[in-house]
C-alpha cells in the first residue's frame, strides 16, 4: 500500500484545532504533527512576512483526496499550502501502527 506525507500551512490556531479534529475523527490519519513557522516570500512585488502553522500528515494514497478537501473546506486562506509527497523507506512497525489506525 502506497502512503504519503501531506503538509499544510494555517494561519490561525483554531482553522489547526478544527482541521486536525475533523481528519483525526474520520480516521484519514492517525496523528497530526504541527510546528510554528515563519515564513518570508514575494507577493505584490514587495517581500511579505507572516508566521503560520505547518500541519504534517501521513495518509493512505486512497484519502489523498478527502484531505485536500478538507484541507481546502477548513482553511482561513484563500490558497491553501498543500503538498503531497510519497513515502518511500519508512520504518515497517510505524507503518503497520498508522495503518492499523487509518481507514
Amino acid at each position: 500500500m502506497k502512503y504519503f506525507i501531506i503538509t499544510n500551512t494555517i494561519s490561525n490556531k483554531n482553522y489547526k484545532d478544527i482541521l486536525s479534529k475533523i481528519i483525526l475523527k474520520k480516521k484519514l490519519v492517525a496523528c497530526v504533527k504541527y510546528n510554528k513557522v515563519n515564513n518570508l516570500y514575494w507577493f505584490d512585488e514587495n517581500f511579505k512576512r507572516n508566521d503560520e502553522i505547518l500541519l504534517t500528515n501521513i495518509t493512505k494514497k486512497k484519502n489523498l483526496n478527502k484531505i485536500t478537501n478538507e484541507i481546502k473546506k477548513n482553511s482561513n486562506q484563500k490558497l491553501p499550502k498543500i503538498i503531497k509527497i510519497p513515502v518511500n523507506g519508512c520504518n515497517i512497525e510505524y507503518m503497520r501502527c498508522i495503518s492499523n489506525v487509518i481507514k
